[in-house]
């Protein structure tokens, strides 16, 4: 009984065996096929979903295609129209041009008849406006001398005037010059006015009077120096500085005893003049006109 118990239970250890190999192996055969399902549905998939988006990149393409091509179509229809318009276009410019050609050719073999026409029409006017230029020209020459003698006549005038001023300036600086030829003396010399007064001269004297007129040097020394130079010429400084102590000298009152002298040796002076002054102011008169001249 115990020998069969043993093989018993090694039948039954070696039946327990198989059946786990058995069931290993099964276990194996079904997670392989698992495996190469899952791998299998994997690929169905993947091609399934590509499929499908390139089914929907498809349909969007030709949602986009059919919109354009109902654009193109409106296009088409728009040149269609388009190239009808210039189609009547074109006949009308054909017309024209036939027209046009016609029209120049009536125009070149009836041209010297239009020209003699309007040459009939207007050969009046044409000579009338001829006329009127001729007249226009001659009134225009005309005006024109007017204008040049005119403008001699107003230049000679100007001159004259020029002239007759300028010998007025002359005569009275010549008087004025004359008229002031004062002598005047102070208590040390003599010495005499002139109109060639410098301000240096004027400076020298201290004891003169500052309203009193600038003096000079002698009659005999301006002579000499008229006599050397012919080319004497007016010194416009020593005249302006003669005008200023002039002018002090007329709008001013003898206040100090240096100017009640003055004023009472011209009083004396011009009362009875004596023979060298006479000779004197002859002298200088005579200078004087000299540089005038």
């Amino acid at each position: 009984k115990k020998e069969l118990k043993a093989k018993e239970d090694e039948m039954a250890k070696k039946i327990n065996d198989a059946v786990m190999k058995e069931r290993k192996s099964l276990a194996l055969k079904q997670k392989m096929e698992i495996e190469n399902l899952k791998k299998q549905h994997q690929k169905e998939i993947d091609i399934a979903h590509k499929s499908f988006s390139d089914s929907a990149y498809d349909r969007s393409r030709i949602e986009t295609l059919s919109k354009e091509l109902t654009s193109t179509k409106l296009e088409l229809e728009d040149t269609k129209d388009r190239a009808v318009n210039l189609a009547v276009q074109l006949k009308d410019l054909e017309i024209k041009h036939v027209e046009t050609t016609r029209e120049l050719h009536d125009f070149r073999t009836r041209f010297d008849e239009k020209t003699k026409e309007i040459e009939r029409r207007y050969i009046g006017k044409m000579d009338q406006l001829h006329l009127e230029n001729a007249d226009l020209r001659n009134l225009y020459m005309k005006k024109c001398a007017e204008l040049v003698d005119e403008r001699a006549l107003s230049k000679q005038k100007i001159e004259e005037h020029v002239e007759f001023t300028r010998k007025q300036l002359k005569q009275k600086l010549l008087n004025t010059r004359i008229s002031s030829a004062i002598p005047l003396s102070n208590d040390r010399e003599l010495r005499r006015l002139s109109t060639c007064a410098t301000a240096s001269q004027y400076e020298l004297s201290s004891t003169r009077c500052r309203s009193a007129y600038a003096t000079v040097q002698p009659i005999s020394s301006i002579h000499n120096e008229l006599s050397m130079d012919s080319n004497y010429r007016i010194d416009y400084t020593v005249h302006n500085t003669r005008r200023e102590t002039k002018l002090r000298r007329r709008g001013s009152v003898p206040t100090t005893e240096g100017e009640q002298d003055v004023v009472r040796y011209l009083a004396s002076t011009s009362s009875r003049p004596t023979t060298r002054d006479s000779l004197s102011s002859k002298y200088k008169i005579k200078s004087i006109i000299k540089i005038l001249l």
